[in-house]
């Protein structure tokens, strides 16, 4: 067990919607199922997502850098990400990450998921917000 694994996991509560993603990904190209901590722990130490278990700005944890090699790593396979609008759809072989954002007063939440799988049970950005983006990966 890792030092400070717990507040590792209310980080990732907070703000690992887009690596959850990506992992549920890599489970359906590679059959198997991953533990996310150790795939976090290793992404950390690679520098591939931006953590600080001090840090007390959450939009800082769980920054993917590089979400491309994020996915690469977990299937042994290379893969590439590109930013596109909310209308783009999906070809054959590509996986798409939706970015939901939800307008309030003085505040914009956002949150990612895939078209048919959410980490959240019950996302108040999804029920109540928009779809404003997509990531797609492709495999090189």
């Amino acid at each position: 067990m890792r030092l400070g694994i717990q507040t590792m996991y209310i980080h990732a509560g907070e703000s690992a919607c887009y690596a959850f993603c990506i992992i549920e990904i890599a489970e359906r190209i590679t059959g198997k199922v991953i533990n996310a901590a150790d795939v976090f722990f290793k992404a950390f130490e690679k520098k591939l997502i931006r953590y600080d278990e001090n840090s007390l700005q959450p939009n800082d944890n769980f920054f993917i850098d590089r979400p491309d090699l994020f996915l690469s790593d977990m299937t042994g396979q290379r893969w590439t990400v590109q930013l596109a609008g909310a209308d783009y759809t999906a070809r054959p072989g590509e996986y798409v990450v939706d970015r939901w954002e939800r307008q309030t007063t003085g505040k914009t939440f956002g949150h990612f998921r895939l078209p048919d799988w959410d980490s959240l049970v019950d996302s108040q950005t999804v029920r109540f917000g928009k779809i404003v983006s997509k990531r797609v990966f492709r495999r090189i």
